[in-house]
């Protein structure tokens, strides 16, 4: 038995069905999280879903292995060998380590794709262990399929049936009802709350009590009654942890039960200079991020407004309806690197000189304004909020040129583009010096491109000085982002306030 089970072993690891698939679930892993800053919910949903690729691939490898016996006309060399057939399905047993060991091997690599950053957020062990147990479960199915269906067929079939299965059942239950994500063999939505407990620790022992039954299976084709009675149990047990899972999973979710977890008391602060940056629990190695975006705005501000900045704080999902207008808000997702990196910084940027200017943020009162934004062209506040922002960005210039500034609801167009970039042409010491001589007129709603000019700041040719009335947003392009809607046509109706 144990020299027929490490044989099957070996014949496993040499499989290049094994080694294509593991090679590319950790492709698919990587990918998934290339743009963004990995936190561990989206890791293990990740890497949980790399799992399933890897799976698909052990469920061919261990169909392969156990239809073996009835392939190329060895039925009748098996037939007379003294080890028996219900030894070698015993033996296939073993595969599951195998599979075990390949998903530790995915996730140890991920790990590795991610440095030199590092998860963000609670750890869910449960919920990671996840990555291992799946690969385990996709072998033991093929094994089972193997057995019961030994054509070559069936296995392409059974894999067939098995992703339409996953992919189904996270659309079981309705609206009420989490049935679905909790069968499904990874956890595919956020938690409601981030760092709320889950019960991920029910739902591995489900996945567990699935591979149990699923291994007791292809022993049903020698023995009857203990394998059905494994079987039973298992399935048993699989179904009573269900009932946890569900009950454990609220059905809403209401300010008072999200406080704990993102509410004032819960946030991780520090000061630096003279901003303060506040952190859900776990994401405090993000400040740093924060600060590259925001210090560079800080150091061009005046000292009075220096002495009374707003506060950057971390919001989870619902930060719209509960941010302060005190507050630059910035949520669970952070460009990793590239553009997606510049991306962020760009939007903190741009948010923090915005709300320091009183440009209405998301957080404004005016419903019209919240849902279809408002045009705040023709202001001299909109072009020193661009430059403020661009000058803190290492290509801000670019980003200004190719309209990647946002600063919704808020509209402007290209002639303040033109005067932004025309102050961006000038020592940034000699533009600092005058806003902050002029500071109070020119952050003034009412203050046009006159102020600009009479302040002796320069003003794009293509402007007229005198201009106070909102110029054409054109299609809105000006304030294309990656968290924004596209420009409404009602938003040059509206003067921004």
């Amino acid at each position: 038995m144990k020299a027929l089970a490490l044989a099957e072993v070996r014949l496993l690891l040499r499989s290049p069905i094994v080694w294509g698939a593991l090679v590319l679930a950790l492709a698919l892993g990587v990918t998934l999280g290339w743009t963004r800053l990995p936190d561990w919910e989206r890791f293990a949903m990740n890497a949980g879903t790399a799992s399933l690729l890897l799976g698909a691939g052990l469920l061919l490898a261990g169909h392969l292995a156990v239809s073996r016996d009835h392939r190329a006309g060895v039925v009748e060399s098996h037939a007379v060998l003294p080890t028996p057939l219900r030894r070698r399905t015993v033996s296939l047993l073993a595969l599951a380590p195998v599979a075990a060991l390949a998903g530790v091997l995915l996730l140890g690599a991920l790990l590795l794709s991610l440095l030199p950053d590092w998860p963000a957020g609670r750890l869910d062990w449960p919920n990671l262990l996840v990555v291992v147990v799946v690969p385990v479960l996709a072998v033991s199915v093929g094994v089972a399929i193997g057995r019961w269906l030994p054509a070559t067929a069936a296995g392409p079939l059974g894999l067939i049936v098995s992703a339409a299965l996953v992919l189904a059942l996270p659309g079981l239950g309705n609206g009420d009802s989490y049935l679905g994500l909790w069968l499904s063999p990874v956890l595919m939505d956020r938690n409601w709350a981030p760092g709320a407990p889950q019960p991920t620790g029910w739902h591995l022992l489900y996945l567990v009590a699935l591979v149990v039954f699923v291994g007791a299976v292809p022993l049903l084709r020698h023995w009857r009654i203990l394998p059905a009675l494994v079987g039973v149990l298992a399935l048993t047990l699989a179904a009573s942890t269900v009932g946890p899972q569900l009950s454990a999973t609220p059905r809403a979710i209401s300010a008072e039960m999200e406080e704990p977890y993102t509410g004032e008391a819960a946030l991780v602060c520090q000061r630096h200079n003279e901003v303060r940056y506040c952190a859900l629990p776990g994401y405090e190695r993000w400040i740093v991020r924060w600060r590259e975006a925001v210090a560079p705005v800080v150091v061009v501000l005046p000292p009075s407004v220096r002495a009374d900045l707003p506060r950057v704080r971390q919001f989870a999902y619902s930060f719209y309806e509960s941010q302060s207008p005190a507050d630059v808000a910035t949520d669970l997702i952070w460009g990793r690197q590239g553009r997606w990196a510049a991306d962020s910084r760009a939007q903190l940027a741009t948010s923090f000189a915005a709300t320091i200017v009183g440009l209405p943020g998301l957080w404004t009162a005016d419903p019209a304004i919240r849902l279809r934004g408002c045009s705040a062209s023709g202001q001299a506040r909109t072009v020193i909020t661009l430059w403020l922002a661009a000058q803190a960005l290492p290509d801000g210039a670019a980003l200004l040129r190719a309209h990647r500034l946002g600063l919704f609801p808020s509209r402007y167009g290209q002639p303040e583009i033109d005067a932004a970039l025309a102050l961006l042409n000038l020592p940034r010491q000699q533009v600092a010096g005058i806003v902050a001589a002029g500071w109070d007129r020119l952050t003034a709603p009412t203050a046009g491109f006159d102020v600009l000019t009479a302040l002796g700041l320069p003003v794009a040719a293509n402007v007229s000085p005198g201009t106070t009335s909102a110029s054409p947003d054109a299609d809105g392009t000006a304030n294309a982002s990656p968290s924004t809607a596209s420009a409404s046509p009602d938003a040059e109706k509206i003067r921004c306030p």
